[in-house]
């Protein structure tokens, strides 16, 4: 537990750090997130908002105004301020074998959970549609059917599915 004390701590930090060397008009664009009135970051995330405030060093829910205690959370969204460039996407779907050593990056801790949602789709057309269109999903051309989730502004997840049932 002290460890990940210590590595939020660094990260806010880096943070706070970034924020004295670049502008903070220069990490929304960058980032394609927006600075709100009070001067903290607003990120979306799926289908929810987030206030990043790193002089309290807190994430908040923006719709609930909850404060929000997850670490895996924290250090997605600071690190995506950190780490974000601007590059504008190509909109090609690229599977794992089509990226060097792919086949084991998408497996272990990048590995997305698909058997949970396979299992409680099935192959159910509706019913995928109305999860994805739920999360903000774009219909794709890739599959049976597929949709694009902005999982953060800069960073597309594609989810196809095939041997659905219309």
């Amino acid at each position: 537990m002290e460890e990940k004390i210590d590595q939020l701590k660094f990260l806010w930090i880096k943070l706070n750090e970034s924020r004295t060397k670049e502008s903070d008009e220069s990490i929304c664009r960058r980032c394609k997130i927006m600075l709100n009135k009070s001067g903290v970051y607003s990120i979306p995330f799926l289908n929810k908002r987030f206030i990043i405030d790193s002089i309290k060093n807190q994430i908040i829910e923006e719709q609930t105004g909850n404060l929000l205690d997850y670490y895996n959370l924290y250090v997605v969204l600071i690190n995506y301020i950190l780490c974000c460039r601007e590059i504008e996407l190509k909109n090609i779907y690229i599977a794992d074998k089509g990226i060097k050593d792919g086949s084991s990056f998408f497996i272990g801790m990048h590995e997305l959970p698909k058997r949970p949602m396979a299992n409680l789709l099935g192959t159910n057309f509706e019913l995928f549609e109305y999860i994805c269109t739920k999360f903000g999903g774009i219909k794709k051309d890739f599959g049976d059917i597929s949709f694009e989730l902005l999982a953060l502004p800069r960073i597309p997840v594609v989810i196809l599915k095939k041997n659905m049932i219309r």
